[in-house]
């Protein structure tokens, strides 16, 4: 066997048994399921505000206000009226990505007076800036997100192996329970999970080629899922782990070096303009990290890390450290079935490379990650 990262296009083909048109109206499907799944029962909750992080979030929606001064006052930390901090929420933890781009959109719904019902989706509720509306508007960007990133799982699953296993990873996670119930949240994380699966996407098809379309494209998602979730950082090994797996031939180390300092550049910049409250400013030159935002994320380290007394961190009181995440991913988040394939899939990937069977590098970003 050759290894799959040298043929792309031979293992690509392997086990694509169903013509194309076949395989376009399977993927519509897929896409059509897991849609349906994520933006049915929005108003689950009936406009009773039930998720704390949710609520909380829909307060500072509420609290802060589109720019009127343009790119001046945006990177304008003290003074901005989209900045938390400056709307009474001294402890604010959330990227800044998603909470802006809902807070655009939602002004934009109740300026133009366009609501989501005239496409035809919850034709009772009212979407907008207010209180009873914008966390709606939050919710609809999750589902959104969410439902393109099964679409992204299909194409990493193409792009690593071929259109059958992205095919079946696609109808996997548009039916995983995890996965919807996180889409009807208006919380950062389907916002920042689209992106980290275009950091995947994209650092796979730089294992295949190094066009530096792919690096740049990486560092671009890199620097939102940043901006939306700052834990998501460690995505960056993974460009790391592709340059660190090609041969060693001709100017590599340069060139490869020059591509992960572009990937790098884009991603700060980006994280610069969509999380410009993480830097004092007042221009968008002004790059020394902000204290204030220094001192949250000191706080919240803390707080997830039981070194302080926070009640919402009580439920992990004696619990068994991995085993018990672990058995609500498998038993609760994913299901048992899927669970445990998934897992054992993951200890085979793991096997492969370890051992250095042929073609074990395509299992490389999906192990890492």
């Amino acid at each position: 066997m050759t290894d799959p990262i040298s043929t792309p296009k031979v293992v690509r083909s392997r086990g694509s048994s169903v013509s194309g048109a076949t395989h376009a109206c399977l993927i519509v499907l897929v896409m059509a399921v897991a849609a349906y799944l994520r933006f049915v029962g929005l108003n689950w909750d009936e406009l009773q505000h039930l998720h704390p992080d949710e609520r909380f979030l829909t307060m500072v929606e509420t609290g802060i206000h589109p720019v009127e001064g343009g790119w001046t006052e945006y990177f304008d930390t003290a003074n901005s009226t989209l900045n938390p901090h400056n709307q009474g929420y001294g402890f604010f933890v959330y990227g800044t990505a998603p909470v802006f781009a809902v807070r655009y959109l939602a002004q934009w719904i109740s300026d133009s007076g366009f609501q989501p019902i005239d496409i035809g989706i919850q034709s009772s509720l009212v979407f907008g800036s207010r209180y009873d509306q914008v966390h709606l508007v939050g919710r609809l960007v999750s589902a959104f997100a969410d439902t393109l990133s099964v679409l992204v799982l299909y194409f990493i699953g193409r792009r690593l192996y071929n259109r059958r296993v992205g095919l079946v990873a696609a109808a996997l996670a548009a039916v995983c329970v995890a996965l919807i119930q996180q889409s009807h949240f208006f919380t950062v994380d389907s916002f920042s999970n689209l992106f980290v699966s275009l950091g995947v996407l994209f650092a796979a098809r730089a294992l295949y080629s190094d066009n530096t379309v792919n690096y740049a494209c990486f560092g671009l998602a890199l620097g939102v899922a940043m901006a939306s979730r700052i834990n998501t950082a460690p995505l960056v090994l993974l460009i790391v782990v592709v340059e660190m797996s090609r041969p060693v031939v001709g100017g590599w180390r340069l060139s490869g070096g020059l591509r992960m300092a572009l990937a790098a550049g884009i991603a700060i910049t980006i994280f610069r303009v969509a999380q410009p409250y993480a830097f004092d400013g007042p221009s968008i030159f002004g790059i020394s990290l902000n204290e204030q935002w220094l001192d949250n994320m000191r706080e919240i380290r803390a707080q997830m890390g039981g070194d302080v007394d926070f009640p919402p961190n009580h439920q992990w009181t004696d619990r068994a450290a991995l085993l018990f995440p672990w058995k609500n991913m498998v038993f609760w988040g994913m299901g048992p079935a899927l669970g445990l394939v998934a897992w054992t899939g993951f200890g085979w990937a793991v096997w492969w490379l370890v051992v250095r069977r042929p073609g074990g590098r395509r299992h490389l970003l999906p192990v890492v990650w």
